[in-house]
């Protein structure tokens, strides 16, 4: 099944939180969020539920988009409204 093997390869991935330093993501990637609490079973197994998968254009720019996502780490003030999936959503 696509989902059991998906939450797989997810469960072996590096992870990172906004607390994460800048120069600790990797410049290019896809991204997975996951929300605190949320959970999902699979088969037997309870998982972190995804809750957001994204991308980003520009090479290199990964650590800046996630940044963009939940501001620094003072502020947590994230630009919520840069989102292309919110502006998909929102137009749906």
């Amino acid at each position: 099944m696509i989902t059991s093997d998906l939450y797989a390869v997810l469960s072996q991935l590096q992870r990172y939180d906004f607390y994460s330093m800048h120069d600790q993501l990797p410049p290019n990637g896809v991204y997975f969020f996951f929300e605190r609490g949320e959970t999902i079973q699979i088969g037997t197994t309870m998982c972190e539920r995804v809750t957001r998968i994204g991308t980003h254009i520009k090479p290199g720019r990964l650590p800046n988009r996630i940044q963009q996502h939940f501001g620094n780490k003072n502020s947590l003030r994230g630009n919520k409204n840069s989102s292309v999936f919110r502006k998909h959503l929102g137009a749906a």
